[in-house]
């Protein structure tokens, strides 16, 4: 068998590392003329950590902060939930925070032997019988058994599988950024205001933390980067804690953030004929869970097994999305729940007793959530 890799992501070299451990010949693809940063922090549950480790890549593990909690204020700062990971930790692994840059280079270094072709796209794709007949943009011509779209979010190979399908904008507009570290934190730190969310991320550098700021907002409607840092220093300015000092350490430029409007991406087809999608760009994750690279190595190690052990790729697909699909559902509708109550914000008259109906609601959510362990705390797939 023969894989063309669409894709230089996590999910993308993911996948070619596993599927050099079962003797799977691949090519990897990637738009890119050269590696470069994208990203900030990741959340790596129990289950994702063990895909890390069964990949060689357990180097990255070393320079990743272990999740200690999840703590919920109030734009006051008073605590309304704490949940403690030290059960969860013995009873199925470490919940680990890794820079995504870091896992990125480690990906790359399992796949030094793997054949990746930079600046290379899809200039053309005939399916047929016997393969996948594949034009590259350099004109070069070759076939494939299967193709496997790791292209993200903005997937050129989705539109193949489902036409129709458009991006799901969740409501709100989030930036994620690097600030001095003004505070030692070593559980995840969340505060709720009245339509605003702020996420504070352990990072194992002693300089540097992560941040993420998000908004209910109509799609759009802050396009310009110069807005950022004035807008996050007013929508933010009555909030107390650790968010004032956060804002007086902002990035002096907005290029230094990264801030994008919260699109994500919900298909019921994973695959059709001989192309099949994985990670972003079949389930675009909201970042208020993080899971989206600990998904894609799911999804990875999950395809990877069902293409070794399965006599067609027809069988092989449908097993992977069944044994996927279910996972990715409970987070995805748990995402929704909280965007639905988010975007009510924008509703002047509905602001004050909103914000009273959001404590108890994020604490009843958050326990729920943790109830449920298996969807985020488990040690298979």
């Amino acid at each position: 068998m023969k894989v063309l890799i669409v894709g230089g992501g996590i999910g993308g070299l993911a996948l070619a590392g596993f599927l050099k451990q079962k003797s799977i010949d691949c090519v990897v693809i990637e738009k890119c003329k050269q590696w470069r940063t994208i990203g900030y922090i990741l959340a790596l549950a129990p289950v994702a950590v063990k895909q890390i480790n069964a990949l060689g890549a357990s180097a990255v593990l070393a320079n990743s902060a272990k999740v200690q909690g999840h703590i919920i204020k109030n734009a006051s700062d008073k605590v309304i939930l704490e949940k403690s990971f030290d059960v969860y930790e013995k009873k199925y692994g470490p919940t680990c925070e890794v820079e995504r840059e870091e896992l990125h280079k480690t990906l790359r270094e399992v796949n030094k032997d793997t054949e990746i072709r930079m600046n290379t796209t899809i200039a053309a794709l005939d399916e047929t019988s016997e393969g996948v007949n594949v034009t590259f943009s350099d004109g070069k011509k070759e076939q494939f058994d299967i193709v496997v779209g790791a292209d993200g979010i903005n997937s050129q190979l989705r539109s193949m599988i489902q036409p129709k399908a458009t991006t799901d904008y969740s409501g709100a507009t989030f930036w994620f950024m690097w600030v001095p570290k003004v505070t030692k934190i070593e559980s995840i730190v969340n505060y709720i205001g009245e339509g605003q969310l702020v996420g504070l991320y352990p990072c194992k550098k002693r300089d540097k933390m992560c941040v993420l700021f998000m908004v209910p907002r109509k799609q759009h409607s802050i396009t310009d980067p110069k807005e950022s840092i004035p807008f996050l220093k007013s929508h933010f300015r009555n909030m107390k804690g650790h968010v004032p000092t956060v804002l007086e350490h902002l990035p002096a430029e907005p290029d230094a953030m990264y801030h994008h409007d919260d699109d994500e991406v919900h298909l019921r087809n994973w695959y059709k004929g001989r192309i099949v999608l994985l990670g972003d760009a079949v389930h675009a994750l909201s970042p208020v869970f993080g899971l989206g690279a600990a998904m894609a190595l799911e999804d990875a190690a999950v395809l990877s097994e069902e293409l070794a052990r399965c006599d067609n790729h027809t069988a092989a697909f449908e097993n992977y999305k069944q044994r996927r699909f279910p996972r990715v559902h409970k987070i995805a509708t748990m995402s929704r729940e909280v965007h639905a109550l988010f975007r009510l914000y924008e509703v002047p008259l509905l602001k004050k007793l909103l914000y009273k109906c959001t404590i108890p609601f994020a604490s009843r959510f958050f326990k729920k959530y943790y109830k449920n362990v298996n969807t985020f705390f488990q040690d298979d797939i």
